[in-house]
């Protein structure tokens, strides 16, 4: 019986530490995507709104990313 506890107790552990891991890499990712965008703002506005004049388009602008879930260049 007392292994059945150890067992349940390093399943717990285990769950809490992936837990822990995807709070962790989410955080890093969230960060990572606004530092991205100031970026991006900070290069748009550099260059000047003039020379984008398909800028509205967004993800049309980058077709070897097609599908994937990117951002919308309109709202930076």
């Amino acid at each position: 019986m007392n292994e059945i506890i150890m067992y349940g107790n390093l399943l717990s552990d285990i769950k809490r530490r992936i837990q822990q891991a995807q709070a962790k890499a989410i955080l890093s990712v969230n960060a990572e995507m606004i530092l991205m965008y100031w970026d991006i703002k900070n290069m748009k506005v550099q260059w000047g709104n003039s020379l984008f004049p398909n800028w509205k388009k967004g993800n049309n602008l980058f077709p070897k990313f097609h599908g994937a879930i990117l951002f919308c260049l309109c709202n930076v």
